[in-house]
């Protein structure tokens, strides 16, 4: 069998290409979206704000409860499944 002649539209290939998505230095953390809607600003506004370090550590998976300060928010590590133990 020859070369075919026959010409391949782009189109037709583009599943086979990679389609790029946002880093995860890109992606906003939860909390970071929450405050900004409950704000009414831009996250990328408040981004800009907030040391890049504190960014990166809110994507970590944490629980929220109300801090003991009123108005204060306290963050704990998940455990996990723990026998006998109900998350609240």
């Amino acid at each position: 069998m020859g070369n075919s002649t026959d010409p391949i539209d782009e189109k037709a290939n583009a599943w086979m290409k990679p389609v790029k998505t946002a880093s995860s230095q890109d992606r906003m953390a939860a909390p970071l979206l929450r405050l900004a809607a409950r704000l009414g600003r831009s996250p990328e506004e408040l981004a800009r704000r907030i040391p890049r370090d504190t960014i990166r550590r809110l994507k970590y998976p944490v629980k929220e409860s109300p801090g003991d300060v009123p108005g204060s928010t306290r963050f704990d590590h998940d455990l996990g499944i723990e026998e006998g133990v109900r998350s609240t």
